[in-house]
């Protein structure tokens, strides 16, 4: 009888934290579970630890590795066990993160109430490498809200792919993981999401390990925003032949969008002017509603892609938008952006250290718009940068933004 869920792992140097993903997946309180661990040619006993708890549970554990015990990366990886995954709804772990014991059962009754949701995630906690909480609030964001979960996931990726679990039918529509990749969970998400709802559940699923190792934490702005352009850059050009959503307009605008934004990051400024052109053509009406425009600003410029010096991207964003813009968005522009560029500010400051003035610049930014204290990215990308400043810090706690969650 086939397993209800299949959980994948794929393995790559990860001994220390290895046996705690396992005993995470073999200790839910839905027992009905098989595992299959991929490793990827792992030199630091890795192997060694999967194997012997595929002796201990040959039932339920199953271990696979590449021909040659070769090192082929994370797509070829997850691609190596998701073929042989029985269950009717499959889930992937990384070898260094944690599920808490009740992940798959809320997310099994959630699936089986929702026969229109393809997968369902959740909030993640960050914890070191000992296991301890890092901080208090949970990490991820809902993207489900008004059915516009595509629209959001062109912006970025805001899935924590360790609490995802998917229908069956889900992954065999969206097709493998994109081994050219080294995002391919985001753009895979962003296909499956073309095709059926997305589900969220407001708690934590799942505890994500923060070390010098990870995939996407920690990751140099330069690096992370290489990823971001292939990514970006694949679902432009394939999102007619995927379909469904994202072949609205709407979303191939904010694809167009969103290349001109990385454009302008990654210092191709000619470019970056002919997307957001483009964006424009594929569809007008976007420049027409303002509050969507203007929240799409803000998030850029916490996304951490943005250069630390040269101009500002809401000074030249500007120029671009004039000429394309509805009057509606042009006056919104006018009152928004001088608090769109205190922020800009304040973030660059808080990078370069000066730890003076970022405090007065995001006072600024958070004066002019109170309502964008309500976000919570800022907080804790300017409280990481300056350290504490206490300025900032009592203005952000009296607004509730830095008290923790649960």
């Amino acid at each position: 009888m086939n397993p209800l869920v299949s959980v994948g792992i794929p393995s790559y140097n990860h001994a220390p934290y290895l046996a705690e993903a396992i005993e995470s997946v073999l200790g839910q309180t839905l027992p009905d579970v098989e595992l299959l661990i991929a490793d990827d040619g792992s030199v630091d006993g890795s192997l060694d630890i999967a194997e012997r708890y595929a002796r201990a549970h040959p039932d339920r554990v199953t271990v696979l590795t590449h021909p040659g015990h070769a090192n082929m990366g994370l797509g070829p990886t997850a691609n190596l066990y998701r073929p042989r995954m029985r269950g009717r709804f499959i889930c992937g772990l990384a070898s260094d993160d944690v599920l808490y014991p009740e992940t798959f059962e809320r997310e099994v009754e959630y699936l089986e109430a929702r026969p229109r949701v393809g997968f369902v995630y959740g909030h993640v906690h960050h914890i070191d490498r000992t296991g301890r909480r890092i901080a208090s609030h949970r990490i991820g964001a809902d993207v489900t809200a008004g059915g516009r979960a595509v629209e959001r996931l062109v912006q970025g990726n805001r899935i924590m792919s360790m609490t995802a679990m998917h229908r069956r039918e889900c992954i065999e529509k969206a097709g493998p993981e994109d081994e050219q990749l080294v995002y391919s969970d985001w753009e895979f998400h962003t296909r499956a999401a073309a095709h059926w709802d997305v589900g969220f559940i407001p708690r934590a699923l799942a505890m994500q390990r923060v070390h010098d190792t990870n995939m996407s934490v920690s990751v140099p702005r330069e690096t992370n925003l290489e990823r971001h352009l292939e990514v970006t850059a694949a679902l432009r050009e394939r999102a007619l032949s995927i379909g469904g959503r994202l072949a609205d307009d709407r979303v191939r605008a904010v694809l167009e969008l969103q290349m001109g934004f990385l454009g302008f990051a990654a210092g191709n400024v000619a470019g970056a002017a002919a997307d957001i052109e483009a964006a424009f053509e594929r569809d007008p009406s976007l420049f027409a509603d303002a509050p969507w425009f203007l929240d799409w600003i803000w998030n850029r410029l916490v996304d951490e892609l943005l250069p630390r010096s040269g101009a500002y991207f809401t000074e030249w964003l500007v120029p671009q938008l004039r000429p394309l813009a509805e009057p509606p968005l042009v006056e919104a522009l006018d009152r928004e952006l001088p608090a769109a560029a205190a922020a800009e500010r304040a973030i660059r400051l808080a990078r370069a250290g000066r730890l003076t003035r970022a405090p007065r610049a995001v006072l600024s930014a958070l004066g002019r718009r109170p309502r964008r204290v309500a976000d919570r990215r800022l907080a804790a990308l300017l409280m990481g940068s300056i350290g504490g400043g206490a300025a900032v810090r009592g203005f952000l706690q009296t607004r509730h933004l830095l008290r923790p969650n649960r």
